[in-house]
């Protein structure tokens, strides 16, 4: 589905993303005390900026990833996708030789070592933000709002970035084993490496 909304035009995915922050932070101020009617305006409010933001900022990287998939149609395209995504290479040597120059283009020509230095540095990030989060909701312990408040940002922060990071190298892994079964196919069984 993320790389499906990333081929899509930037305004689809501020317009996505837009939607998934507005939601997320309406129920963040709405779990605060705040009447909902409050909280859906804080949403929209706060949505809307955010995704066009976001619009703005991937606009380059949608311009990368459909310039490796320029020479496929809709079906190539879709079976490229899968194939990143499963790992499971494609009869049309074209499709695999773009599923791989487009899960490069994604993961920016990381390297396995870059993507877990930046795993670890995630993990330092969201336990200082846990940190601050527990010790903020000790000290508004008898405010059930902001308590609320607090916990709530804490499990959005919890769950999003390890589901990222295990995303993240499984498919890097991904890449790696369909370029070499891609390279296998073409060259035989002595494919460089």
């Amino acid at each position: 589905m993320r790389f499906r909304v990333m081929l899509a035009p930037p305004w689809v995915q501020g317009l996505i993303n837009a939607t998934i922050f507005g939601v997320i932070f309406g129920l963040l101020t709405w779990m605060n005390g705040n009447r909902p009617m409050i909280a859906a305006a804080g949403g929209i409010i706060a949505g809307i900026p955010f995704g066009a933001y976001l619009a703005y900022r991937g606009s380059d990287q949608h311009r990368r990833l459909t310039g490796t998939l320029f020479a496929l149609d809709d079906s190539g395209r879709s079976e490229a996708v899968s194939a990143l995504l499963h790992g499971v290479v494609p009869a049309d040597r074209s499709v695999a030789e773009a599923a791989v120059r487009l899960g490069r283009a994604y993961l920016g020509g990381r390297s396995l070592d870059n993507l877990r230095k930046r795993q670890r540095s995630q993990m330092q990030v969201m336990g200082a933000v846990a940190a601050l989060g527990v010790l903020a909701a000790g000290l508004v312990w008898d405010q059930t709002g902001y308590r609320n408040l607090m916990i709530g940002l804490i499990v959005v922060i919890a769950v999003i970035l390890p589901l990222d990071m295990y995303w993240t190298t499984s498919l890097y892994r991904n890449i790696e084993a369909l370029d070499q079964r891609t390279r296998r196919r073409t060259y035989g069984s002595d494919a460089p490496r």
